[in-house]
């Protein structure tokens, strides 16, 4: 079976054409994922027959709220659980200029920089750009805001789970989707040297943050192993 949050608009269209439906269809069924429907039977205008079709094939996997912490300012911080139970931080923050949530982008973290908790245990698995996208949906139902700008700094390195990261930005700012402007998402990268380049050549005018945290190359290199594989005057 396949999340339908995973899926672009294109491919729900094939896939709807697929089972003989039409193509408006797929459109609809887009419509309600973007939406931030947690369920089939949210679904009004999408027949009960093509409802049941669709649970036989498909799913949508749902970001479950497990834990929330509200700070004095607003901000909230959630710890969720994905559909096969490994859980996740994300974060809601509200500022003048809107509302920004921080995502994770795997289920811990394989760079073993010494200040970094999630990297604690290595990293369990990457995350698809649905489960990416199923955060942000989830802050926004559980706060009833949408939300403007994301940022790709909870547990993770982004730039390590590179072709979902780019499929995420992609569907992020699908004018049909949530319509987040490009300029809105900001990638915080530990600085996969290779990977900045290729995210450079895709040319999406995203705002990258480099986590340095020292600028002494020795130093930087005893808090954040990166530092020996790829040089920060690289």
């Amino acid at each position: 079976m396949k999340d339908l949050r995973n899926m672009t608009q294109a491919q729900l269209i094939e896939a709807m054409t697929k089972i003989g439906e039409k193509p408006f269809r797929g459109k609809q069924v887009y419509e309600w994922i973007t939406k931030g429907a947690s369920g089939f039977e949210e679904m009004k205008n999408i027949p009960a027959n093509l409802r049941v079709k669709l649970a036989e094939h498909y799913f949508i996997d749902n970001y479950r709220i497990v834990e929330k912490h509200e700070a004095r300012d607003g901000t909230i911080k959630v710890l969720g659980a994905l559909k096969d139970g490994n859980l996740i931080e994300s974060v809601f923050m509200t500022y003048k200029h809107g509302h920004s949530v921080c995502i994770s982008t795997q289920v811990g973290c394989k760079m073993k920089c010494s200040f970094c908790a999630s990297t604690i245990n290595g990293v369990v698995r990457s995350l698809t750009a649905g489960e990416y996208l199923g955060q942000i949906y989830a802050l926004q139902n559980l706060t009833g805001k949408r939300v403007n700008n994301v940022v790709l700094m909870g547990s993770g390195e982004p730039l390590d789970n590179y072709d979902e990261t780019v499929k995420f930005i992609k569907m992020a700012t699908d004018q049909d989707g949530l319509n987040l402007s490009i300029r809105n998402i900001t990638l915080s990268t530990c600085g996969l040297a290779p990977e900045i380049r290729k995210l450079a050549d895709e040319k999406f005018g995203i705002t990258l943050a480099i986590s340095l945290h020292n600028p002494f190359e020795s130093e930087r290199s005893e808090i954040m192993p990166v530092t020996r594989k790829y040089s920060i005057e690289m």
